[in-house]
């Protein structure tokens, strides 16, 4: 289905003095950026120097924050991929206090080495990687191999859709620190690199992964025999698909300029904003 054609996209104006603390994921920072610059008119460096995210985890702690204390300065805006189950708990217990909608969606991909000759895994021959039970690529219908499967840190983005959408219930193996990588682009340098032996196999998100850290020595493994793509992730045919989101404390004031931005987000305006930066909006709005 094409994404709906529209006219230019018309932002809430914003000066830079009022514009909302905004915090989130490493992969949503382009939107943001896109977000303050279109609002205040600021160009790229000022917007680089004025929006700071603090990854999926803090940018969902720091909200909470400022739910509990609006004085503490917390954060008036998230822009983020889906907390821990530990987090979301604690946002639970928080209730009509924090207002949250997914604004777009995402895919967890696997990337390996081009000099792999495999082009695509099973969902089950992934979880047997990351649990221990498949350790070399010849158990997986590749060269006799060992497999260095590289791993995100606990609560980062990524590693809570390769637990919820992936592993489920099965416990990942527990990997050597130095293939617990903190830094996404740090793990596409090591997949893509590690040993010039093609024998390394890692994890992100498609949006970062295909847009603000493209590696020519990765490619991208279809998964049960679907490449992610953006149709693939807004049909859903490929199988490791999340929303990501907007949130807000729900004491926002109606015109507050973080409220106004959140609700924004999900206006034709809003969403062709999103899909023309590249990620799948919940809806297919194009400007």
């Amino acid at each position: 289905e094409k994404e709906k054609k529209g006219g230019p996209i018309h932002v809430p104006a914003v000066s830079i003095q009022e514009f909302p603390t905004i915090n989130g994921s490493t992969a949503t920072l382009p939107l943001s950026y896109a977000l303050y610059r279109l609002c205040t008119g600021a160009g790229e460096q000022e917007a680089e120097a004025a929006i700071y995210h603090g990854k999926t985890s803090s940018a969902w702690v720091s909200l909470m924050s400022n739910v509990r204390d609006p004085y503490d300065g917390g954060t008036e805006l998230v822009i983020a991929y889906e907390p821990s189950e530990a987090l979301k708990e604690d946002l639970d217990a928080l209730g009509d206090r924090v207002e949250i909608k997914p604004i777009g969606r995402d895919a967890l991909v696997f990337m390996a080495n081009q000099s792999n000759p495999l082009s695509g895994l099973t969902a089950g021959q992934i979880v047997d990687i990351y649990s221990g039970r498949i350790k070399n690529w010849r158990e997986a219908g590749g060269e006799d191999q060992e497999i260095l499967a590289f791993q995100r840190p606990e609560n980062s983005g990524s590693q809570n859709l390769m637990e919820k959408l992936v592993m489920k219930d099965t416990a990942m193996a527990e990997a050597p620190s130095e293939f617990v990588v903190q830094e996404m682009g740090e793990l596409l340098e090591e997949v893509s690199a590690y040993d010039n032996t093609g024998n390394a196999i890692g994890y992100s998100v498609y949006y970062y992964a295909s847009n603000m850290y493209e590696r020519p020595e990765l490619k991208f493994m279809a998964v049960d025999g679907v490449m992610p793509d953006r149709s693939s992730i807004r049909e859903g045919s490929y199988p490791f698909v999340n929303d990501f989101y907007a949130a807000i404390p729900s004491h926002l004031s109606e015109d507050h300029p973080a409220r106004i931005l959140y609700e924004w987000l999900t206006s034709e305006d809003g969403q062709g904003l999103i899909n023309g930066l590249g990620y799948v909006g919940v809806s297919d709005a194009a400007r």
